[in-house]
């Protein structure tokens, strides 16, 4: 004999019924239209209001079956036993009523939703996309102005180093012969001059390489500003 067992609305089951008590509880009211009955109590609910030969007897209860029921429904409420007991679920008296497609019970567990997998790469989805940088021809005048300039100083100090390093060697030479021909006043007038020579020297040098160092600066600024634009 098959055992059953019924779901009700507020989530218990209960159980395990023989076809005969189900008949039963359906015909005293005690089995409502919505709730569920299986053939096992973790799978395959059926509203018991879509089984038939449950149905039938759910609703003489309910009051709702024509009086051309009434016979059926009384011969429905005896306990004999019937085909129902020993077999399944699907082969026995209570046969499911198949519902029309994309219909489903409020009490039907529904499936777990699935999830596509996704074979995109992590690493392409988390990487920003950013437009490339483009120089408008104002940067390009602007660049290739500091450009020249820097070119400029840098020739500029060049020449200072080499002309500071010719008159060192020239004060030098002078001082020797001069010294050489015993005349130290003239030779310690000679370095006195090269000294000097070289502080003005060092001043300029140092002046013209602020304007390289500015000029570096605001170049680098420019760049970062075009950059993220």
């Amino acid at each position: 004999m098959s055992d059953y067992f019924l779901r009700q609305g507020n989530g218990a089951v209960t159980g395990p019924f023989t076809s005969t008590r189900l008949r039963e509880m359906a015909s005293n009211g005690h089995l409502r239209a919505m709730d569920c009955v299986s053939i096992d109590s973790g799978a395959n609910w059926v509203v018991a209001n879509k089984v038939r030969g449950l149905r039938e007897l759910i609703a003489f209860a309910a009051g709702e079956s024509t009086p051309s029921n009434t016979a059926d429904a009384q011969r429905d409420r005896q306990p004999d036993p019937s085909p129902f007991d020993g077999v399944s679920l699907e082969q026995a008296t209570i046969d499911l009523v198949h519902e029309a497609p994309g219909r489903h019970s409020s009490y039907d567990v529904a499936p777990p939703p699935t999830v596509a997998p996704s074979h995109a790469n992590p690493r392409t989805m988390q990487q920003p996309t950013h437009a490339p940088a483009t120089n408008s021809f104002d940067d390009w005048i602007l660049h290739q102005a500091f450009r020249a300039s820097r070119m400029l100083f840098v020739l500029l100090i060049v020449l200072c180093v080499l002309a500071l390093i010719f008159s060192v060697l020239a004060s030098i030479y002078m001082a020797i012969t001069l010294t050489m021909k015993d005349q130290p006043l003239a030779a310690s007038m000679l370095l006195g001059g090269m000294n000097a020579s070289l502080f003005i020297s060092a001043v300029i040098g140092l002046l013209a390489s602020l304007p390289i160092l500015l000029l570096i600066q605001i170049e680098r600024n420019t760049r970062l500003t075009s950059a993220t634009r």
